[in-house]
């Protein structure tokens, strides 16, 4: 149909007697000669040629053969041509210029409502489909519908995992072309993803320049994609385009004429830029919607591993079976360690992963996030996975997989939730242990009360001590420590250890503050010694393995129930000895020997003691005289005055006189027993 044909028509009958005509159109997209109207019984011969638009002007005047052809040029490369046995002039051509720039008119608002509706199309394609390789084809099938200058088509998307450009939708080429993977700068897609610039190749030539970095391996999977219809033609023009999204570009659209010979024009290039962005959007969504249904994955197998452990838990099945769910989700070696009790799980034959418990704790100790860890074994490498149990600000257990392979982030979910898992039975257990220790420690301040003998001894015996045998009490004391969660974790470990140290012994045992108390019953005193080897081991392991500073006070063993309360008082007053001189180790009750007199002496009140002997011996003048090493060598020596002056170095006579200055400075006689007392406590309490 043409616009305003009435007025043509007319006009024409006007200006010619014959009004036989032909109008025809010429259209980029179409690229060929339309006939659009005509009056009159002559052969319908379109033009031979398109013409070429004189500078500035608006129209020509062609003699063909049978008939005068009158162009008329319009933008987006449009020509209408008359038909006319006749030819117009000047006033006439101008006239009909404008007459016929309706059918321009009309025929550019199809072409554009034609790019409408491929844009909608496309971005209702985007909205309706999550398939991204197919939505990728229909959008590409799109953009040749729509320029009308293309006859085969390829999207490539970059891939991070190869680094390398893949193809992703194609039109009119085999699937050969799937197996090419482009590097970047690699071809003629390699370079527009690499530097974002669009590229217009008008021949075979320019086009294989362009490719001259491809690989000989994507050449000949290049060459068996083409189809039958390609293999008899050079390309003629290849356009490539990026694909971006914000300032990222994530691949590249290439257009290819084979077939048509039509000229590739900027709105051409300008509908590509288009389209690509809608492959943009397409991709940006197919990534969204992967990644939350990755997300919905993951968070349905976090709910499934959470549900089946926390059955486990809640049933009481203990660490040993929820460790072995573990192992069994991830299908990798695993092991739970549990620092407090000092024990792994799952239970195998040998020790786990090549590690001692001692190594593992110090590994563990000082960690709070989870971390890779490498060791040589058997003549190779084997990787760790460290996953550290925290309960506050301490590190209770942890988790070790034994890497066969990188972990997923299905994996580190599983870990996490039994992490929590773990962490919660290890809590359990924990209060366990102090409610033990609370009621222990009631039973043993009955025992210190002893106001029920035979009910207490029946007592005992359900605990499995026998209060009627040799009872020695023994208190270890930790004496530093950064936080009270610390304090506990370490009195808890310190009386565990206690225990498998000393498993074959009667006994009773519990932590509390910042002490670990124990009760033993022993058929013979004798075995005191034993059970003093034992706590020696003890207390070197501890220091061994970094433990905060500990050190421990004995009593003395005395037979039945009666005698609870003087073993526990002995031993703490050894205890005392040992803290009030700031020493770690241990000391039984007996060993303190003379100082039993001071142990309930303060400091300050020793102190001072000490400084009324020997301050007067430390003014200037007499150290000149080095009268208070005199006195010390002097009471060393058994107040030997041959000795003493030997081991000075100096003349008898010198040592009577130092003495004889040493009685003044602090008014007493060295021949007084009462003044001698006093100076070798004050020399004894120096070296203490």
């Amino acid at each position: 149909m043409i616009i305003n044909l009435p007025l043509i028509q007319s006009f024409l009958e006007n200006l010619v007697l014959d009004c036989s005509y032909q109008i025809w159109m010429y259209t980029h997209p179409n690229q060929q000669w339309s006939l659009i109207s005509a009056h009159g019984n002559e052969a319908k011969t379109p033009p031979d040629t398109v013409f070429t638009l004189s500078k500035c002007k608006q129209y020509d005047i062609y003699q063909g053969d049978i008939c005068t052809f009158h162009i008329f040029y319009y933008s987006e490369d449009c020509q209408i041509a008359v038909c006319l046995d006749g030819q117009l002039n000047d006033d006439a051509m101008n006239y009909l210029y404008y007459l016929l720039y309706p059918c321009y008119a009309h025929y550019t608002i199809q072409l554009k409502e034609k790019e409408l509706d491929k844009f909608i199309e496309g971005v209702q394609d985007i909205t309706a489909s999550l398939d991204l390789d197919e939505l990728l084809t229909k959008i590409l099938e799109n953009v040749l519908s729509v320029t009308m200058a293309g006859d085969a088509g390829i999207l490539w998307l970059y891939d991070s995992t190869i680094d390398s450009l893949i193809c992703k939708a194609f039109v009119g080429w085999k699937d050969d072309l799937k197996h090419m993977r482009l590097k970047i700068g690699e071809g003629i897609a390699g370079k527009t993803f690499q530097d974002g610039k669009p590229r217009i190749y008008q021949s075979m030539t320019e086009a294989v320049a362009g490719m001259n970095s491809m690989s000989d391996e994507n050449r000949c999977y290049l060459r068996a994609s083409f189809s039958p219809s390609m293999e008899t033609k050079d390309c003629k023009v290849t356009v490539s385009v990026p694909i971006s999204v914000g300032n990222q570009t994530k691949g590249v659209m290439m257009i290819h004429q084979f077939e048509r010979e039509k000229q590739i024009t900027k709105r051409d290039l300008q509908l590509l830029m288009g389209f690509s962005a809608q492959v943009a959007i397409a991709i940006e969504n197919a990534y969204l919607f992967t990644e939350v249904k990755r997300q919905n994955r993951l968070l349905i197998k976090r709910n499934e591993v959470h549900e089946t452990l926390t059955k486990l838990s809640l049933q009481n099945m203990g660490v040993e079976r929820i460790s072995r769910e573990l192992e069994k989700m991830l299908g990798m070696p695993f092991v739970f360690l549990d620092f407090q009790e000092n024990e792994h799980y799952p239970k195998r034959n040998g020790h786990p992963l090549e590690f001692s418990m001692e190594e593992l704790s110090k590994l563990f100790s000082k960690r709070t996030v989870p971390a890779n860890l490498d060791k040589f074994e058997a003549g190779r490498i084997q990787s760790y996975f460290l996953y550290p149990i925290l309960v506050g600000t301490i590190c209770l257990g942890g988790l070790i997989v034994s890497l066969e392979r990188p972990l997923t982030q299905q994996d580190h979910i599983t870990l996490e939730q039994g992490q929590s898992v773990l962490a919660l039975e290890l809590v359990k257990k924990q209060s366990l242990t102090e409610v033990y220790y609370k009621n222990t420690h009631e039973f043993f301040n009955e025992l210190l009360e002893n106001k029920e003998p035979n009910l207490l001894y029946a007592k005992g015996l359900d605990l499995g001590i026998n209060l009627n045998a040799y009872m020695v009490a023994a208190v270890f004391k930790i004496s530093s420590y950064h936080d009270l969660q610390a304090l506990a974790t370490s009195v808890h470990r310190l009386v565990l250890h206690i225990k498998r140290m000393i498993p074959q012994v009667s006994k009773i045992e519990f932590g509390f503050n910042d002490k670990a108390t124990l009760l033993l019953s022993l058929s013979d005193p004798a075995k005191l010694q034993n059970v003093l080897k034992r706590f020696k081991s003890i207390l070197e392991e501890w220091e061994f393995n970094d433990g905060p500073p500990l050190c421990a006070g004995i009593g003395t063993p005395y037979k039945g129930i009666d005698s609870v309360n003087k073993t526990y008082s002995e031993a703490n007053k050894a205890l005392s000895y040992l803290v009030s001189r700031h020493r770690t180790g241990m000391i039984q009750y007996s060993e303190i020997g003379v100082n039993r007199l001071f142990l309930n002496q303060s400091t300050e009140e020793i102190k001072s003691f000490r400084q009324e002997v020997f301050g007067p011996l430390n003014t200037a003048k007499a150290q000149n005289s080095d009268l208070e090493n005199t006195l010390l060598s002097y009471i060393e020596n058994d107040r030997s005055v041959l000795q003493t002056a030997k081991k000075l170095h100096i003349h008898t006579n010198t040592l009577y006189h130092r003495l004889k200055k040493i009685e003044e400075l602090l008014h007493l006689s060295l021949h007084e027993p009462e003044d001698i007392l006093k100076i070798q406590l004050a020399c004894y309490l120096r070296s203490e």
